[in-house]
Order: C-alpha cells, then structure tokens, then sequence
C-alpha cells in the first residue's frame, strides 16, 4: 500500500496536469487494487488524496511566496566610470592619419638676442671727489702753434702747479680728437710742485686753421678744464687742398 502512494505522488510530482494525472493514475490503480481487498482499497484511495491535496496546497504556497529582493546597487556606482587599468601587455593602437599633429613652432630666424648694454663708463669726476680738495694753477690755458707743415706731429707741454695744500691729482686727460696723443704726470703732486700735461697733433691728412681741446680732471675747484690749441696746417707743395678742418 506504501508502494502505491509513492506511485501516485511521483506521478503528480512530474510536469503532469491534474487532470492528465489523474487518467494515469486511474490506470494504474486498477491494475493494482484489483488484487486488494475492498477495504484495503478505501484506504488507499484516501491516504492518496490526502497526500494529493497537500502537495498542491505546498505548490500554491511556493508560487505565492514573493521573490526575495535583490540588493539595490548605488546610485554612485552606476554612475562612475569603470576603471581601466594599463598594462604592459595593453596595446597601443597606431594613429589612423586623420588625428591633427601638432608641428613645434620654430624659433624665428630674424630673431636676435638683446645686445647687452656697453659698461658704464669710469666715472673720473667721482673718482676726483674721493681725493681731499686742492686748488692749482696752469702756466697757461691755451697754446698757438703757428704753421704746421702737413703730416708733421707738433707737441706742446702744459705746466701745472699745485697751490693748495692737500697733493693734486691728475686723474684724466681726455682729447677732443683721435688726432691728439696724451701724456700726463700720474702720481700725486706735492703742495708747491709742478706736473705736466703733454698733448700731440697729428696733422696728417689735415690742412688749414686748426682748433683742438683738452679736459683735464683733477681734485681741484673746478674739478674739470679745458685745455685749447690752434695751428695752421700748411699743405705740401704741389698738392690742392680745399681744406680740411677737423
């Protein structure tokens, strides 16, 4: 009698409809309980539909049951963008000629660099005013020398005494002209002595009155003077000059 409740339920347990299982059912039940006994036969008829009835009441249950949820993602994780991590094995795909390429600018070929500007000049005037203050007097401020044949270099010596009572110094000559050389007394000149101021002229290339000067920076009051001399540039024989007064 177990054996034939097994068989029922198994059959109902399948993909089969109640209605088919039960035609099948039937089937085999006839089969069987006509070896049983009547009462036998009642009692699995209705051990049978019990069990039938619980298992479909199990399979309503099971249906109806609602899902479990499923955990809601983040909102933030939806929106971020996945992560790409690059590795050595990861492939570089070659340009396809279509991507623009950005050319370096070449340095300009016009351009030059900023000239760096000339040192300053020395400054002998400052120079003349860190020497303790002296006065002087010159033997004379200008010198006339006359006719000068063309070509010939004159010189003249200016002479200058010191009068004051701290030593004098000498501390520049500066020529008007890059025809004019120059030689001076460069060491301290004693209260009471003399020093020297030598110029030469050129007068090569030169013809007619001549008019040059001479600065002299000294630590004395004022502390620059000027020098003057002239001459007359006689042209050599037999050559035409219209005259050259530089």
């Amino acid at each position: 009698m177990k054996n034939l409740i097994i068989i029922i339920l198994c059959l109902f347990s399948s993909g089969i409809s109640f209605a088919q299982g039960s035609r099948k059912v039937q089937k085999e039940l006839q089969k069987v309980m006509k070896q049983l006994p009547p009462e036998s036969q009642s009692r699995l008829l209705e051990t049978a539909r019990r069990e039938l009835l619980i298992q479909q009441n199990t399979a309503k249950v099971t249906a109806i049951a609602p899902t479990a949820a499923k955990p809601s993602v983040p909102v933030a994780d939806l929106a971020a963008p996945p992560k790409v991590t690059v590795t050595p094995e990861t492939k570089v795909v070659p340009p396809t000629g279509n991507e623009t390429k950005l050319t370096p600018t070449p340095p300009s070929a016009a351009f030059t660099p900023a000239t760096p500007p000339p040192p300053p000049a020395e400054d002998f005037i400052s120079i003349a005013k860190n020497y303790p203050a002296t006065t002087l007097q010159w033997d004379s401020e200008s010198f006339d020398f006359g006719n000068i044949n063309e070509g010939d270099k004159v010189k003249h010596t200016f002479i200058v005494t010191n009068t004051g009572k701290n030593p004098l110094y000498i501390v520049n000559v500066k020529p008007t002209c890059g025809c004019t050389g120059k030689k001076y007394t460069k060491e301290a000149i004693a209260p009471g002595a003399k020093g020297e101021v030598e110029i030469e002229f050129n007068s090569s290339g030169k013809t007619g009155q001549q008019s040059k000067a001479v600065t002299i920076t000294t630590n004395s009051e004022p502390i620059q003077k000027t020098l003057r001399f002239t001459g007359l540039v006689v042209a050599k024989p037999g050559e035409s000059h219209e005259g050259h007064n530089h």
